[in-house]
This record gives structure tokens, sequence and C-alpha cells, in this order.
């Protein structure tokens, strides 16, 4: 993964322009770290500088502390751990004396990277936290340890919790304005796509990043991105897409002056040319790559040079070669302790003598293969296993807080409906009794002229009309389904507000399923400054200001 660091250039033009020799010291320390992981050979003569330097000037009180560092850097790098950590306990301890925490947290972030590289994640972790507590506590965001945080995430497989973390970090870069770090971010994030074979989503955030290094001029970064894009479409067997980008990765390669990147390009395209079967071109770039792998002695590299034309040899029967490459890459592979290549270089040694004849030999490269493969891919598929997993339960969890949402929907309505029918209840029984008062009043003016048999026959209708109008009212009927709709409003009511008569909760109910005043006066025979006065009364006892509305807040209830 893609760590951020200050370019490179800036650094050496800031020393070429360095007259005070303390600055330069502070200049050759900051450059050695920065090129420690790419160009550690180069560091170093950095630190010498450096140190040179402090003596020259018989400055005791200078941080030498960065400079054991740095040296304690560059021999994690080249895996002589023993070593790294005895220079990063003298530097550790001259940090400590001096007071210098960026310091420290440098040296605990190593002593981290030392921990992932034997898997022992809870000590990773542990030295991450202690470091990023000396950066909040000076007021900064911990950015290098989170960093590393997400490739111990990554590592341990759970690559959900990789990701959340650089989008973290991706965000802080944006609230800084810092283009390069969010690209850095989207660039890990593709990396991530690409260990679990999602390589739509790597595509995808490759080109985010691709995008923004551009914008930001990082031409290490735009390559990187680029190349990985030409990865992406290998991998897919899109080989006339993949041949374009690597194409156009080796044109900007050769145009930025890139060459300690050139080498493991070389070695990508070799492998899309092997693929289609193009063994002169990949032997040719194959051997351009094996020379700069001599000139940087960079044996992981070499391993894979090798193991490439030994794959070429075998394909184009040349026994002899194929044996010879493939045995240079088994030496460089097991110098550089890269077991995750060592068991294709066995599986490959494997199928040359199964091939070629020996049987000792063949069962031999069989058993390492065998062994190699099921520690390096093992560990690998219980990673890709454990993120699938994840990603499943987060889907699941999504689909039922999709179907949860549908479901609230689908109640949300049936209740509005139920509240329009109930509305429509009480408008009928108002209109029914408005009609019957009418029917009364109109009989009662008939009354007066009328013969005995006319009276008794009216009073009839009179008695029948009082009936009618008994039964029209109602309030029952509209309570008890009004209750089966609204089972517990009565309940949140009372605790909203508990010394609500009987009369205000019929109010309540009734501007609940959206009545007006008038239609709450007509169902209730009161009249509508009764019901106004019973509104002001709701108010009051419920608590609200004079910007709320008492019919939305009976509506949430």
């Amino acid at each position: 993964m893609i760590e951020f660091s200050p370019a490179i250039e800036e650094l050496k033009a800031a020393l070429a322009g360095a007259s005070e020799p303390r600055r330069q010291f502070d200049l050759l320390t900051a450059l050695a770290w920065h090129l420690g992981l790419r160009h550690p050979v180069e560091a170093v003569r950095q630190v010498e500088q450096a140190l040179q330097l402090a003596r020259d000037h018989e400055a005791d009180d200078w941080p030498t502390q960065r400079c054991l560092a740095v040296l304690g850097l560059n021999q994690r790098l080249h895996c002589n751990n023993e070593q790294a950590i005895s220079l990063f306990d003298r530097a550790e301890d001259e940090a400590l004396r001096n007071e210098d925490w960026r310091c420290r947290t440098m040296i605990l972030n190593e002593r981290a990277q030392l921990a992932l590289t034997e898997n022992d994640f809870e000590r990773a972790l542990q030295l991450l936290d202690s470091s990023a507590d000396l950066i909040r506590r000076a007021g900064e965001y911990p950015y290098g340890c989170r960093m590393i945080e997400a490739t111990v995430y990554s590592r341990r497989g759970m690559f959900v919790r990789a990701l959340e973390i650089h989008l973290e970090i991706a965000e802080w870069g944006r609230d800084i304005d810092n283009i390069e770090i969010e690209a850095i971010c989207y660039h890990n994030i593709a990396n991530i796509h690409l260990d679990i074979l999602d390589y739509n989503n790597c595509r995808a955030w490759q080109k985010r990043a691709l995008s923004l290094f551009r914008r930001k001029a990082n031409r290490v970064c735009e390559v990187l991105s680029l190349a990985q894009l030409a990865d992406i479409e290998r991998r897919q067997r899109r080989c006339e897409q993949a041949r374009i980008l690597y194409l156009e990765t080796l044109r900007l390669l050769r145009k930025y002056g890139l060459d300690s990147y050139e080498q493991a390009h070389l070695i990508n395209l070799a492998a899309m040319h092997y693929q289609l079967k193009e063994y002169s071109e990949a032997r040719r770039r194959l051997e351009r790559s094996a020379s700069l792998g001599l000139q940087s002695g960079e044996e992981e590299k070499l391993a894979q040079v090798f193991l490439l034309l030994g794959m070429v040899d075998m394909a184009e029967n040349k026994p002899s070669d194929a044996l010879r490459h493939l045995q240079q890459a088994r030496a460089y592979g097991e110098g550089a302790q890269a077991d995750h290549f060592l068991w294709q270089i066995h599986r490959e040694l494997y199928n040359y003598h199964r091939r070629y004849g020996g049987a000792d030999e063949e069962l031999r490269h069989f058993k390492q293969y065998s062994e190699l493969c099921q520690r390096v891919l093992g560990f690998k598929v219980q990673q890709q296993v454990a993120t699938l997993l994840s990603m499943y339960a987060q889907r699941l969890q999504a689909s039922e807080h999709q179907l949860l949402v549908r479901r609230q929907d689908e109640l949300q309505r049936e209740l509005q409906r139920k509240d329009e029918e109930l509305a429509a209840l009480a408008r009928h029984q108002i209109q029914l009794r408005e009609s019957l008062l009418q029917l009364r009043r109109e009989v009662q003016d008939c009354f007066q002229d009328k013969r005995e048999s006319e009276r008794q026959l009216l009073e009839s209708l009179l008695a029948e009309v009082g009936r009618q109008e008994e039964m029209s009212r109602g309030w029952q009927e509209f309570e008890s389904q009004f209750e089966a709709v609204h089972q517990d409003f009565q309940e949140r009511l009372s605790a909203a507000a508990p010394t609500l008569l009987p009369a205000e909760r019929k109010v309540c109910a009734l501007l609940r399923v959206n009545l007006s005043s008038k239609e709450v006066a007509a169902m209730l025979q009161i009249s509508i400054a009764t019901v106004n006065t019973h509104r002001q009364r709701i108010r009051k006892k419920m608590g609200l200001t004079a910007g709320e509305n008492l019919v939305a807040e009976l509506l949430r209830r």
C-alpha cells in the first residue's frame, strides 16, 4: 500500500538551498526517512552525510536518534530484524532523552511493521495505539498510524475494517484539502478490492485515484495507478486493453525518469506477453528487467524475473535453460524469504521434473510446493472467505433494513388509510346528525296547524327521528374503531399530559384524524368556541410553545 510522504524532489530542492548546518542536518534526515521505503541504499548515504555533518560541528545535541531510526528502517527492509530492533532501541532511548515525540512515533510505527512481518497482529495494534496517542496529544491527526492499522486489518482478512479506515483518512484529506492523501486512500481501497478479486470495484476506485493523482501531478502514484489498471485488464484476460495501458505506463516511466519502477512494470508486461504466448517479446522484457534487477540488487524482483524466464523456456521447450532459470529464481526467492513467490517456483520445478524426468526431484518439489501453498494460499483464502462472509453479512443486514423500511412504509400508508376512514366515518355521522336535526325542525314547524290524526303521525315521526338521532351520535363506534387503529395513543397522551380531562381526550382523538375545529364541534355537539378553549388547555397541559403545532404533535403520537 502507498503511504503519503512529502515529495522527495521538494526535500532535495530545499537541501540544495540550505546553508545553515543544522537545517541541512534536519533535511538530510527527513530525506533519508522518505527515501528509506523505496531507495534504501540512497537513504543510508543521506544518513551518513547527516552523521558526518553532526561530527564536523561536534553537535552532540542534534537529534541523531532520527538517523538511527532510518538505519533501523533500512535493516528492517533487508529483513535484518535483530539489527533493526537494536537500532530502534538506541534511537528510542535518545528520543526519550531529547523529548522527540515525532521520532518516537516513527519508531513505534516501525516496530508495528516488524510485528506485522511476524503476523503478531495484536502487538502491532498495541504499538500503533501508543503512536497514535502521542500524535493526538500533540494536536495532530495520526495519519501514518491509521495507514499501517489498515494494513494490519487487511492482513488479518478484516477487509471491511480496513476499507472503513481508508475512507476515514480520505475524508480527513478532503477536510484539509490534501488531494494526494485522498488519492492514496482510493488507491489502497482499490488494492483491497484486488485482494478479494473484486475487479469492478478495484477498477472504479483506481480510476478515481488516477484522476486525483493527475490533478496533483504526482508522477509516481499516477504511474502506479495506471499500472494497476493494466494488471486488472490482464487478470480479466482483456489483453488488448492491458497492452495499451502497459505501454502507456512504460512511456510515462521513461518520460518522468522513474527508473526504479521500470523493473516491476517490465515483469508485469512480460507476464502479459507470456499469457498471449508472445514468448520472444516476453523474453526481451524479462532480460531488460533482469539487468535492472542485478543493478539494484532487489532479490524478490529477480526471483520473479527468473521464474517467468523459466516458464518461457519451458513453453519453448528449452529444458536446460528452463532448469537454470528456475534454480536462479529459487536462490533469489530464498534469499529474499519470499514465500509468496517460492511456492510458485517449486510448482514450476515440480512441473519441470514431471515433464523432463526425475521422479525424486519431482516428489521433493511437490512436497515443498504443497507446504508453501498451504501456508501462503491457505491464509489468503481464509482472508478472502472472511471478507466474503463479512460482505455477505453486510448485504444481508442492508437487505433486512430495506425490508424493514418497506414494511414501515406499508404500515404508515395503512395507518394513513385507516385515519382517513375514521375521519370519513366522523364526517358521515356529523352529516347524518345535521340532516336529522333539519328534519326535526321541519316537522316541528308543521306541528301546530295539523288535525289530531296528523299530529299523532307527526309525533310518531318525531319519535323515530329521536331514535335515529340517538343512534347517530356514534361516539362509541368512532372510539372503538379509533382504539383498534391507534391502540396505545391514549397511553402516550397520558404520559405527555396526565391532567387531560375526558372531553379534552375526545378532542385530541378527533384532531388526530385531522378533523377541523368545526367538525370536532359538530361531532361532540359543542360550540366552536368550546373546541378552541379545549385546544388552548391541551396545548398548555402538553407544554407546547407558540411555534409548535398541536395537530402535528398529535400526529407524531
